[in-house]
C-alpha cells in the first residue's frame, strides 16, 4: 500500500500544514493506461493515501490545481 512508504516531513509535524505537489498517476509497477479514467483514478488514489498518512482527508483540502 502507498501509505506504507510515505514519510511525514518534519515541517508538517511542527506547523500543522501540509503542502502536496506533483501527485501523478505514475507507478513503478504499472504502465500508464491509454484510458484517461484509469490514470485519473490512480492520481486521486495516491493523493488520498498521502492525505491519510498525515491524518487528513479530502475534506481538508483548501486549494487544488489540476492539469
Amino acid at each position: 500500500m502507498v501509505t506504507d512508504r510515505i514519510r511525514v516531513p518534519i515541517k508538517w509535524q511542527s506547523t500543522g500544514r501540509h503542502y502536496q505537489s506533483g501527485v501523478t498517476a505514475a507507478r513503478r509497477d504499472k504502465l500508464i493506461s491509454c484510458n484517461p479514467e484509469e490514470p485519473f483514478h490512480d492520481a486521486f488514489y495516491k493523493l488520498g493515501a498521502y492525505l491519510t498518512a498525515v491524518g487528513l482527508t479530502y475534506d481538508d483540502i483548501l486549494e487544488m490545481t489540476t492539469f
